[in-house]
Order: C-alpha cells, then structure tokens, then sequence
C-alpha cells in the first residue's frame, strides 16, 4: 500500500462547467470582480502537477507500506494565496477580499475564541527523506504553475520572455 495524505492541491479542473477554486482566482482576477477568500484557516498548496512528480518518483523509487504527508513547505490562508497568485500571475491584488468562510469546524479545535486562525500543518519530512528532494513553498508552488501556463514569445531581441495565459 501506498497512501499519500495531501495540502490543497490545486490547478485546472476536467469540468468546464464547475470551476476548480483556482480557476475561480484567475476568473475572478481577469474580470476584476471581488472575490471574498478565508484568511483564518492556514494550510499547505501544491500544484497537482508537483504532485504528480511526487507520486511518480515514489513509484519509480518503489516506496510501498507507508503513508506520506504532501503539502507545500509553508502554510498560508485562502487569502494570502490568492495575494501570491496574484503576485505571481500579475494580476490586481485588490479584487481578493480577506473574509472568513463559514467551515463546518468542532468548537474543541480553538484554544480560546472563534476568532483564532487555525494552522494545519502536514510533516513531509518521511515523504522528502524518502524520495530525496525539499518540497517547495507556495510561492515556489505558483510559480511553477505560471511557468507550466505560460506561453513563450519571442520579443524584437529575440530573447524568449513568457506572458500569463489570459482567461477565456
């Protein structure tokens, strides 16, 4: 057996007629409408290519009987990822909106108020011993997947230069 125990994994969804969340950001962002996300629930991002790699590295590398942790390096909430998508794609900060979403959570998980963050952190530490490699921050994480999404052109120099893909 082999389990793998992922962060939010996040990219392009099969289904054109349901959005993934990520294509909800880069919707959201193109046509500059307001988009509220949670900024209290902190967890790890991955591109699901990333994890990929990962699961075709412990195959190829025959790792079995183990459950392993994927997740990104670092924690952020909804919010400051869609700050770093932002960053990473150029496009306008301002369209996302720190607001708390209403998650179905056991009052027993806060040490004090409802108004404490919560941080869920996944130990890749078995996972990165295993297949030999440190896994990436979100910010890393993002930019791997503006380099997957991006095009390339050629500008008058002749030096290539990528550029967003812009949403249809």
């Amino acid at each position: 057996y082999l389990i793998f125990r992922t962060s939010n994994l996040y990219g392009r969804a099969v289904n054109i007629q349901a959005r993934s969340w990520f294509e909800q950001l880069e919707y959201q962002s193109s046509e500059n409408d307001k988009l509220v996300c949670d900024g209290l629930v902190h967890t790890g991002y991955l591109d699901i290519q990333l994890f990929i790699f990962v699961l075709k590295k412990c195959l190829d590398l025959k790792i079995s009987n183990r459950l392993l942790h994927v997740s990104s390096s670092d924690l952020c909430t909804r919010y400051e990822f869609a700050q770093y998508y932002a960053e990473a794609f150029g496009q306008n900060k301002s369209v996302f909106v720190k607001g708390s979403w209403n998650f179905p959570l056991d009052t027993s998980m806060f040490s004090g108020n409802l108004d404490d963050s919560l941080h869920f952190k996944l130990d890749t530490m078995n996972l990165q011993r295993s297949i030999g490699a440190v896994m990436p921050t979100v910010k890393d994480s993002l930019g791997f997947t503006f380099r997957r999404f991006s095009s390339k052109v050629e500008n008058k120099t002749g030096k290539k230069k990528f550029s967003g893909l812009t949403y249809i």
